[in-house]
């Protein structure tokens, strides 16, 4: 906001030619202020939005090793998987030659204990 010549003829006809000067004077450092304030908050403006980039690439940075990390986990995950499917088998055959092994036990000693009943008087 410019002081016009105008404003400031009228300023010296109310108040007197000191009063005017001192009112021009105030007028001006305010416009200075308000000046030197819009430059500060531009610079602020364009540091704070400096950062905001920063972090954006960070940002993009933190998501690509996500995006890696996620990836090692489904590897992990699948491998996982294929060892328990692999455990299952093998629980299942230790669980049929258990089977196998047990009822040939109970057959070999009932066939025995039958043979010693025989044999006794």
């Amino acid at each position: 906001m410019t002081i016009t010549d105008r404003l400031t003829r009228k300023l010296r006809g109310a108040f007197g030619s000191e009063a005017a000067d001192d009112m021009v004077g105030w007028m001006h450092g305010i416009e200075t202020q308000r000046s030197e304030l819009r430059e500060m908050n531009e610079a602020n403006y364009a540091r704070v939005d400096a950062g905001f980039d920063r972090l954006e690439q960070r940002m993009t940075g933190v998501e690509q090793r996500i995006g890696g990390a996620e990836q090692g986990i489904s590897i992990m995950a699948e491998s996982l998987a294929h060892r328990l499917e692999a455990i299952e088998r093998r629980h299942a055959n230790l669980l049929k030659w258990a089977m196998t092994f047990w009822i040939g036990s109970f057959f070999g000693t009932m066939v025995a204990l039958a043979a010693m009943k025989a044999s006794l008087p």
